[in-house]
């Protein structure tokens, strides 16, 4: 997997994403006022492959006449302090533990290593099971979703989802059965997860045919090891030269010899099963003797030092309401993907909607602009700096060849027909304002130019 940018214009990537036409992509880019501009190559490959990876870059002048750009036109890892602290406040942006995979809210994404935990809901009793739900999209995930507060600095979040029939949905496939899950993140990077799974209704439903699944792996083509150890009640993570993640469970593990053969042989290797039947599940990444109160009451304090910073920062109870309820909702869209500069977060308007070219490895997403930029504005007002300029950075950076940000974008595609009114400018102003960065503003000044 491959993707070359300049000046943050994605102009290609090497197919194994997209299957991008010439009629899907948006190149080349016109150079401008500008006499330099930064080139970015990301490249990702499984560690077994034994080939090299190799990339060349060519140029062409008005004749359609490709050559390779001399040596001295090329000025190697010098890229320029603002497109530094670009990088630098992007990475921050998305490092830790969240739930930064676009495709799946259920999975509990640490960056960068690319770590993988995602909860997923089945029933003994039909081998059904729920694998994916997003915030809004029943529609494609066909599961029951009840999202609560999420703090934008992921230190607090909680969400309920599940399945069954309801007056909406009479041919429901999905086990009958919900579960709340509760989340802390904490750190000096964000490096620690807690969590708590509580099965719902269990008076009213068999609560002993439902497990949780719970599946171990990496995303975005990073790699690693998995380790179970199931005596111990953990999984240990080792990504490929980066430090070892342990997370432990406070339940046994379910010999896979008892499950239902058709259960196990729609599940991953890495896969484990807990019983939900036997209460709360707790999760954590710090050792806890497997004491499920302790989970709990670190979950607990996040719960309340979010909900007293919401007091202290709106003048009454109502608006703090209100306030927890916006920033949810622009937390809950706020995702990771490799193909906007590969550590960038970025707001869109719904994990649900998708405009990329078709793709086999999930990386749908979709920018559209003036929602993305006012999202900016709504990270601002948290406090939250790295994720308000990391979404209007990717904002600028996907406008079209042409230079104006078109109406929606994502992974090389631009809407070709319209813009939205310029409010970008203005955004960028209010975020100076707020924050006084002038590094942010030189980096995206061209860019309001060019629109």
């Amino acid at each position: 997997m491959g993707f070359f940018w300049i000046d943050g214009h994605l102009l290609c990537q090497d197919g194994n994403v997209y299957n991008v036409t010439e009629s899907s992509t948006d190149n080349p880019l016109p150079i401008r006022r500008r006499t330099t501009f930064p080139f970015r190559v990301h490249m990702y490959k499984n560690v077994s492959m034994q080939e090299l990876m190799t990339f060349s870059v060519q140029w062409s002048d008005s004749n359609n006449s490709f050559t390779d750009i001399p040596s001295t036109a090329i000025t190697f890892n010098m890229l320029s302090p603002n497109e530094q602290k670009r990088d630098t406040i992007q990475r921050k942006s998305s490092e830790g533990w969240g739930n930064m995979l676009h495709s799946n809210m259920l999975t509990f994404t640490k960056l960068p290593a690319g770590l993988a935990v995602t909860t997923q809901l089945c029933q003994l009793s039909t081998s059904k099971c729920i694998t994916v739900a997003y915030p809004d999209g029943i529609q494609r995930c066909n599961a029951h979703v009840r999202v609560g507060a999420y703090s934008l600095s992921r230190s607090y979040a909680t969400f309920s989802f599940g399945g069954g029939t309801d007056g909406k949905d009479k041919k429901s496939t999905l086990p009958f059965g919900n579960v709340s899950i509760s989340l802390a993140v904490d750190g000096t990077h964000k490096e620690n997860l807690h969590v708590t799974i509580d099965p719902i209704g269990c008076n009213k439903i068999n609560c002993s045919d439902l497990v949780l699944r719970v599946r171990n792996e990496y995303i975005f083509y990073r790699q690693g090891t998995v380790t179970i150890h199931a005596k111990e009640k953990m999984i240990h993570y080792q990504p490929t030269n980066l430090n070892a993640t342990n997370i432990s469970f406070t339940q046994p593990f379910i010999s896979k010899n008892i499950l239902p053969t058709s259960l196990i042989l729609n599940s991953h290797p890495n896969d484990i099963f807990l019983s939900l039947s036997n209460g709360t599940i707790g999760i954590s990444t710090i050792p806890t003797n497997n004491n499920i109160h302790k989970i709990q009451k670190i979950i607990s304090t996040a719960k309340t030092n979010y909900k007293t910073n919401l007091l202290a920062k709106f003048d009454t109870p109502k608006l703090a309401e209100i306030g927890e309820a916006i920033e949810a909702a622009a937390t809950w869209t706020a995702i990771s993907t490799p193909a906007e500069n590969g550590f960038s977060v970025l707001m869109p308007v719904s994990r649900a909607w998708s405009r990329v070219p078709p793709s086999a490895n999930q990386f749908s997403y979709a920018i559209f602009d003036w929602d993305n930029l006012f999202a900016s504005l709504l990270a601002a007002s948290t406090g939250r700096k790295e994720v308000a300029y990391s979404n209007i950075i990717q904002s600028f950076k996907s406008k079209t060849a042409e230079g104006y940000l078109a109406n929606c974008a994502g992974g090389g595609y631009k809407d070709q027909d319209r813009s939205e009114p310029p409010v970008g400018s203005k955004v960028l102003l209010s975020l100076y304002e707020k924050f006084q960065d002038k590094w942010i503003v030189e980096l995206l000044f061209d860019d309001c130019l060019d629109w």
